[in-house]
């Protein structure tokens, strides 16, 4: 009957410091730190798994968004400035 005593003040006993450091929980900057250390990870995973898999198609989707993005820049660029030349007021 010792040993059962024994096994379950062992079981119930005062967590040691490593256990009570571990269900500690951390602060906001180190959760944030952590998490972001996580997307960051996985993020280049992702991208090592899809060049690995498909380098054509994942060629193509950054090139064909930088020409949709620099033709957006481009338009809205022209649009603003047919503003400022048919306005031709000094404050706008």
């Amino acid at each position: 009957m010792s040993t059962f005593v024994q096994q379950v003040s062992l079981v119930t006993a005062a967590p040691s410091s490593a256990e009570a450091e571990l269900s500690r929980p951390l602060s906001e900057s180190a959760e944030a730190r952590m998490l972001w250390r996580a997307r960051a990870k996985m993020l280049g995973t992702s991208l090592r798994q899809s060049l690995a898999g498909s380098r054509l198609r994942v060629s193509l989707v950054i090139v064909l968004s930088f020409v949709f993005w620099y033709g957006l820049f481009r338009l809205f660029y022209s649009g603003f400035e047919f503003l400022s030349v048919t306005i031709d007021h000094p404050v706008t």
